[in-house]
């Protein structure tokens, strides 16, 4: 009898201690979004708050969630799509994947997900961000940003390749224009290569509707005209000059073999000197 009655308690406390556990759990995964939704409204960037809401989406697929965390993302998520920028490619590419996610989500209830599917979906689709504008607009913010000349020059190829033959609005020509000239002035001096390379380009641009005719004309009297005398600079560094430079390191290192003969850090010896 008493090993029944032991067997009982064990019973009831394994259990309970099953059922507190399992409640537990609930309660900290609603605790822990709450908490990160939280964090993501002190965000000053909605770019970073759309893909933060984006994780959350994919970390949480298997949860279960109460109605208080459901209307507290549902809130969020209408928030962050409202105050999107209609016309920015990037917000809306992201928003897209979040929505299609959310159809899904137990972050959300049965009718939140058919509001997102009804209605947030299909408005998202027809408005500017997926418009070829906002595309262009979204590759140059994003060029912008890069110091890399040779991806500047990749990318600005491919766009003037792929849509520098169709009409394009005037703060498109603009903004194609900034990047293209601040990426002239990062050009490399003494790398025949990707100065050839960067010529190609503007070789493209120069009949592109990426350009305003000003722009143009620009490219083709001053850019153009100042990569071609690199690449000729480039090319006439004298070679008796270099070998000159290679012989006196060599002697030099003969005479004193600790000391630093790195050619850009040692001032006495001479090297050619590449101008634009």
């Amino acid at each position: 009898m008493k090993i029944l009655q032991v067997s009982s308690v064990c019973a009831f406390f394994f259990f309970s201690g099953i059922s507190a556990g399992f409640f537990s759990s609930e309660k900290d995964v609603n605790l822990e979004v709450q908490q990160e939704l939280e964090k993501n409204s002190k965000e000053s960037d909605l770019l970073t708050q759309i893909t933060k809401l984006r994780v959350l989406v994919a970390k949480n697929r298997k949860n279960v969630f109460n109605s208080t965390t459901q209307n507290i993302f549902g809130n969020k998520l209408q928030e962050l799509y409202s105050k999107r920028d209609k016309d920015d490619y990037h917000q809306g590419r992201v928003l897209s994947s979040i929505l299609s996610g959310a159809v899904r989500s137990p972050l959300l209830s049965k009718n939140q997900q058919e509001y997102v599917k009804n209605t947030m979906i299909p408005e998202l689709k027809k408005s500017g961000c997926f418009s070829s504008k906002a595309k262009i607009f979204g590759a140059l913010k994003s060029l912008e940003k890069s110091n890399n000349f040779y991806i500047r020059n990749r990318m600005l190829m491919n766009l003037s390749r792929h849509h520098g033959v169709k009409a394009v609005e005037n703060e498109v020509q603009t903004l194609f224009a900034k990047i293209l000239k601040d990426t002239y002035a990062m050009r490399p001096l003494n790398d025949e290569n990707k100065l050839n390379y960067f010529k190609q380009l503007l070789d493209d641009v120069v009949d592109s509707t990426l350009l305003n005719d000003s722009d143009k004309k620009y490219v083709k009297t001053v850019m153009l005209s100042d990569v071609k005398k690199n690449i000729e600079t480039v090319k006439l560094a004298p070679a008796s000059k270099v070998f000159g430079q290679m012989k006196d390191i060599s002697a030099a290192y003969f005479k004193n073999p600790k000391k630093d003969f790195n050619i850009t850090k040692n001032k006495s010896v001479p090297g050619p000197v590449l101008v634009a």
